[in-house]
């Protein structure tokens, strides 16, 4: 009979990497994408004059458009996440916050509540790792609105003469 070890699952995207690293790569991905959008329609704006084709006109409304929808669908994305962020760090900051003072400054304080102390420890110690990560996930979920139109963008640019 073979013996597996279950692993604890840290926190992470799943793939092995840290939750941090997502949040840098969607940016680095905008950094790549977006100076090629903006030089396109530039260069396609510079070409064009003053007097704008019907693709010209669609192409700058489109942008307009855009910004809007995906900074829209960024900020609440981001809303939603800080809300289940908070739902995750209420009970430790709880337990941190209620517990721990109690415990540690009464004079009477028993071996129970010196245990409580502990776990209340535990749980304070605990905190910053959960508001890292959940800043991290709300970074993430707030830049992939943007990076996906950034790239969306690049991409069905390139395949249109400027």
């Amino acid at each position: 009979m073979r013996h597996t070890k279950k692993r604890r699952r840290t926190g992470g995207t799943g793939l092995g990497f840290p939750v941090w690293w997502q949040p840098w790569m969607h940016m680095w991905e905008i950094a790549l994408a977006a100076p090629q959008v903006v030089a396109h329609r530039t260069a396609r704006m510079a070409q064009s004059g003053p007097t704008r084709s019907t693709a010209d006109r669609k192409e700058l409304a489109r942008m307009t458009q855009e910004k809007f929808e995906a900074f829209g669908e960024s900020a609440s994305a981001m809303a939603a996440e800080i809300f289940k962020a908070n739902l995750a760090l209420w009970p430790s900051v709880l337990r941190a916050g209620w517990t721990l003072p109690s415990a540690m400054w009464t004079p009477t304080a028993r071996a129970g509540s010196r245990r409580s102390a502990s776990r209340s420890a535990l749980a304070a110690a605990a905190v910053p790792r959960i508001v890292s990560s959940a800043a991290s996930r709300v970074l993430a979920k707030g830049l992939a609105p943007v990076r996906r139109r950034a790239t969306a963008n690049a991409k069905r640019l390139r395949r249109t003469p400027r």
